[in-house]
């Protein structure tokens, strides 16, 4: 299956990586001849005309990466000219709705996907594995960029964003309330994220320009406390009971549980889960979409992520004060 990839900068670099033989079969459209020469000398064919991509009859999927203001339309031109769509996450501003864009791709049959990376996190479907069992009561996320603020999108839309497409899959209730608060001076390089729902919370602190590069959720269930984070590209998992266990379960964990095993009251040794990546999985979910009939975009997933970011900027604009959360 042949595809082309819009954009060749930073975040489109890792995306033709992460796909396989994506040299042989990724043609790469950047309106920068710097880019282009970038992407040829790294291997990869590239096209000097968006049209080039948009006419390929042999192209089926194309790759958005551009900045968030373009792509509504790369969107809108993909699906005319009937391409499955990937685009770079946050999808444009919240403040424009992108409802009919995900109508005209069902219309067309056509898969329109966001690539909302953490959810495929081997990590994340961990958490999520334990969480079917237990209540969360708490989520605490650290999400720090190094030196890399961006003048296209706000913090929250770039980096909480992230916690946010967890969040709507793991909680045990609807948010009632959030408010979000700027941390700093320029305001849109630090802020504090909060949702609050009936008996849990979810508390997230971003900056973008900070000493080192570090990503880190903590959750709090009924049963266990649960941590998982990335470091380049690999998943750490561990855990510990929030109350002292009987022997015979701390020896009865599943084989597939990904923890070593470590004493009923401490935090366990971490351990790198031998897993694919959070992007070769997600790539995989948006090729077996495209094969087989069923759920063939994100809809119902952009709008929950949707109305929670429109809270947060209302809350913002507010100073800080809480915003009462649409039923999701």
């Amino acid at each position: 299956m042949k595809g082309g990839l819009i954009g060749f900068g930073y975040w489109a670099k890792i995306l033709a990586k992460s796909l396989k033989d994506s040299k042989k079969n990724l043609y790469v459209f950047d309106i920068s001849k710097q880019a282009l020469k970038s992407a040829e000398a790294e291997g990869f064919k590239t096209l000097c005309s968006l049209e080039q991509i948009l006419h390929s009859k042999e192209i089926q999927f194309v790759i958005i990466a551009t900045p968030p203001d373009s792509h509504c339309q790369l969107v809108h031109e993909s699906l005319n000219f009937n391409k499955h769509v990937l685009v770079e996450k946050p999808f444009g501003s919240y403040l424009k709705d992108k409802s009919f864009l995900f109508k005209k791709a069902r219309k067309k049959k056509k898969v329109l996907m966001v690539d909302y990376t953490y959810v495929y996190s081997p990590g994340f479907q961990k958490l999520k594995k334990f969480l079917a069992s237990a209540k969360m009561k708490s989520y605490e996320s650290l999400r720090l960029n190094k030196n890399f603020p961006r003048g296209d999108v706000h913090l929250v839309e770039d980096l909480v964003i992230h916690d946010l497409s967890m969040l709507v899959e793991i909680i045990p209730s609807p948010p009632l309330y959030c408010f979000c608060q700027p941390l700093d001076k320029p305001v849109g390089q630090s802020a504090l994220f909060v949702i609050k729902g009936d008996q849990w919370g979810a508390f997230v602190y971003a900056s973008s320009v900070f000493g080192e590069k570090k990503r880190a959720v903590l959750v709090n269930s009924s049963k266990k406390e649960i941590e998982f984070r990335e470091e380049n590209g690999q998943a750490y998992v561990r855990y510990k009971f929030c109350k002292p266990q009987p022997d015979h379960l701390n020896k009865n964990l599943p084989s597939d549980s990904g923890f070593i095993e470590g004493s009923k009251n401490t935090m366990s040794s971490k351990e790198a889960l031998k897993s694919k990546s959070s992007l070769e999985l997600m790539f995989e979910e948006f090729f077996n979409r495209i094969k087989k009939p069923g759920l063939r975009d994100d809809f119902l997933r952009y709008k929950k992520i949707n109305t929670l970011l429109k809270a947060g900027f209302q809350s913002m604009e507010r100073k800080g004060q809480s915003v009462k959360i649409p039923k999701l």
